[in-house]
Parts: C-alpha cells; sequence; structure tokens
C-alpha cells in the first residue's frame, strides 16, 4: 500500500498541472511515481499519455475528466489511510522534558532568512503598547524578545526552564512588566478575557491534534478582543512534508481542508494561509470586529502606598 505522503505528493502534482506544455513532462513523471503505489493510479497516467500523443484536441477535451478521476481514486486511498494518523495524533505528546523539546522540536524546524523577516514583520503590525498580547509555547524566548511592545505581555509554556530563560533576556526593569504563566496539563491559565489584540504561538499547535487545537482555539477566542488577530504554526497534512511528519510520528496530522471549516466554525475570519514548504506552515486568523482602547500612554510607575 502506498505511503500517505506518497499519495499526497501526487495529488499536488496533478492539481498543478494546468497547461498543455506542461502535461508530457508532468504526466512521464507521475506515471514513474505510481509504480510504487497503487496499479490503477498506473493505469491512469499511462491512459493520460496515450491520450496526449494523439492530438492535442483530445487531450485538452479530456484532462478536466481525467485530473477528476486521479484525485477522486486518490482522495478515498488517503481518506482510508488518515483514520489511523487521527488515532495516532493522540500519541504525539509533548515529552516531559525540555530538553527534549529544545532538541527534536524547536532545532528541526528551521527557522530561514525569509521565514523570519516574515514573522518579524507580523509580530511589529500586531503588537503595539495599547493592548495586550500572548505568546504561547515560548521555548527558550526565540520569538519573546520581539513581543515586548505589547503590554502588558503575557508568556506561558509547560516548562518552567522555558519561561525563565525567556524572562531572563531582558533587564529586571521589563521583568517586572512581563507575565509569565506554566500551562498545567497543557491548559491556558485563567487570563484577562476579551482584551488580548494579539496571540502568537510558534511550533506548539503542531504537537497538538486537531480536536485539541480547537479546544485551544476556543480558549483564545474569550481571550480576544474584537479585532484581535491569532498567527500559529500547524502540521498541514494536506502536504507532503506535513503527511510525512505524520508518518513519522514526529508531529500531528492536522489537514488545511479540516482545520480551516472547524476555525470558521469558532466564529474567526481566516486572513492568511502560508506554506514555506520546508515544514513550516502558519494560519492567520481574526475575532471579527475592529480594535479600540481607552489607554492613552502607557504605565509610567506603581502606586506601592497611599498616605491618607
Amino acid at each position: 500500500m502506498a505511503k500517505l505522503s506518497e499519495l499526497v505528493k501526487l495529488r499536488e502534482h496533478i492539481v498543478a498541472t494546468q497547461n498543455y506544455e506542461s502535461l508530457k513532462d508532468e504526466f512521464e513523471y507521475l506515471e514513474h511515481e505510481t509504480y510504487t503505489v497503487e496499479d490503477d493510479f498506473k493505469f491512469i497516467f499511462h491512459d493520460l499519455r496515450r491520450i496526449l500523443s494523439s492530438n492535442k484536441k483530445i487531450i485538452l477535451g479530456h484532462l478536466e475528466k481525467s485530473k477528476i478521476s486521479a484525485l477522486s481514486a486518490i482522495d478515498l486511498e488517503i481518506h482510508s489511510l488518515t483514520q489511523s494518523y487521527f488515532k495516532d495524533s493522540y500519541k504525539v505528546k509533548f515529552e516531559n522534558s525540555a530538553w527534549w523539546v529544545r532538541k527534536y522540536r524547536w532545532e528541526t524546524m528551521q527557522i530561514t532568512p525569509q521565514i523570519e523577516a516574515d514573522m518579524l514583520a507580523k509580530i511589529r503590525l500586531y503588537t503595539d503598547w495599547r493592548y495586550p498580547a500572548l505568546e504561547i509555547g515560548c521555548c527558550d524566548g526565540y520569538w519573546t524578545k520581539h513581543m515586548i511592545a505589547a503590554d502588558p505581555f503575557y508568556v506561558t509554556d509547560r516548562f518552567t526552564e522555558f519561561l525563565n530563560n525567556a524572562k531572563s533576556q531582558f533587564p529586571p526593569e521589563y521583568q517586572r512588566r512581563l507575565r509569565p504563566y506554566e500551562m498545567r496539563n497543557g491548559e491556558l491559565p485563567d487570563l484577562p478575557k476579551g482584551q488580548f489584540s494579539f496571540v502568537f504561538s510558534w511550533n506548539y499547535f503542531n504537537y497538538l491534534p486537531l480536536g485539541e487545537i480547537k479546544e485551544m482555539l476556543t480558549k483564545v477566542w474569550w481571550l480576544l478582543s474584537p479585532g484581535g488577530t491569532v498567527l500559529f504554526t500547524f502540521n498541514d497534512g494536506d502536504t507532503w512534508r506535513g503527511a510525512e511528519n505524520a508518518e513519522l510520528n514526529f508531529m500531528t496530522y492536522v489537514p488545511r481542508s479540516m482545520l480551516e471549516p472547524m476555525v470558521k466554525s469558532i466564529g474567526y475570519t481566516i486572513t492568511e494561509y502560508k506554506d514555506y514548504t520546508n515544514t513550516v506552515t502558519y494560519l492567520e486568523i481574526k475575532k471579527p470586529g475592529e480594535l479600540s482602547t481607552i489607554k492613552m500612554h502607557q504605565t509610567l510607575g506603581v502606586l506601592k502606598e497611599i498616605i491618607i
């Protein structure tokens, strides 16, 4: 039986085949690839090559019908395979060691210069001293140091070690403004409702099954101010790299085609999806409404004593 990642890769190539000039090379590639999968797929692409060799009119007339046939066959096979991956997703849990998370989860998710530039632009766009922000799963604080414009700034993680490391990047004056919270049993702590303008999570949702992502995003919904934004990475099982991550039991299986309808069912609108083709995929979503605040300036001091 074919691997999930092989089937998803075939599907991507079929969807990408859009013009006559590219068909010959594409079908040759696909026919070669299908030697490792089911005979039905092999015959489909062999037939497409035969039609192509006849004349251009025939191939243009049969293209859509053939693509639909191939996609339907592949989708059925993918569906039969993915049921086990949804079950296995609940086995992909965070280890009880901060060292393990740091070594095998953070360091293996490559942050290219382009990804870093894009994320920093997003963080600068959405963090503002007029509103609080929240980071879920800060690890050692790679992105934390760039979110300090938010006031106040809440940071959460499952490990106290990560919270301490993230906090230690800042001088004592700022550390007093930072609000670190440990996530016991992976649960968000009680935080102010309806106030956050931005919630950011890097390489944390990648290890949550779809059901737990729904629970987390539902809780975040109540924390957000109208007009607030959430940006989080996840393992898109609709890409062959995401499917391969699930096969290796490295990340959870969360296909975009199921995640987006679930996100909309909570009430969010989707503002951006981005796949960098190197295991980094993010979704940006927004709570309907417009941000508003009565804050006129940042807090300048702390009232320690009232003398009557």
